[in-house]
């Protein structure tokens, strides 16, 4: 290979190496393990944090999902962070390997009493289209509802959290 340019930039928040306009870390494992390729959902993880220490023995083929568990569990984001990311999340299809590594990292948290009421009032006052009703009635077909339930949803109903009425 001849390499005509070594760079370093900044990219995705922090620097990187790069080989004639490609990641070093990339090129690094790819010429170490080309039996195991960067797949499609798949990222190199520089097991030091160090992104600038590309050598084989500190990079690691991951998953994005369990990347972000790695980094992110735990983590508290400002109001501004998390408005972003779920201005970017919009339109995307997540994997079931994505929505599992999601709920494995939240499984075990309790919510603060804040947060139960910002989901409780999130849905209020918004309207559900009858495509949506449907879809919600499949899903439940055949699901036993409890008597807790329904009662809990006819009060809901009844304060007018559907439909958009207040």
């Amino acid at each position: 290979m001849n390499v005509n340019s070594i760079t370093v930039r900044e990219e995705d928040g922090g620097l990187r190496n790069f080989i004639n306009g490609k990641k070093l870390a990339h090129f690094v494992w790819n010429h170490y393990n080309p039996d195991q390729p960067i797949k499609k959902g798949y990222l190199i993880h520089h097991k030091d944090k160090d992104t600038l220490n590309d050598h084989i023995s500190n990079l690691e083929l991951m998953s994005i999902g369990n990347h972000s568990i790695l980094h992110h569990t735990g983590r508290k984001c400002s109001e501004k962070t998390k408005q972003k990311m779920s201005l970017s999340s919009i339109g995307r299809i997540f994997s079931d390997e994505h929505k599992m590594n999601l709920s494995k990292s939240h499984k075990g948290k309790k919510h603060s009493e804040e947060t139960k009421r910002k989901m409780s009032s999130s849905g209020k006052n918004k309207i559900v289209s009858d495509e949506t009703k449907r879809k919600i009635s499949e899903a439940l077909k055949g699901h036993v509802v409890t008597k807790e339930a329904r009662d809990k949803m006819s009060k809901s109903h009844k304060k007018g959290a559907y439909n958009g009425q207040s």
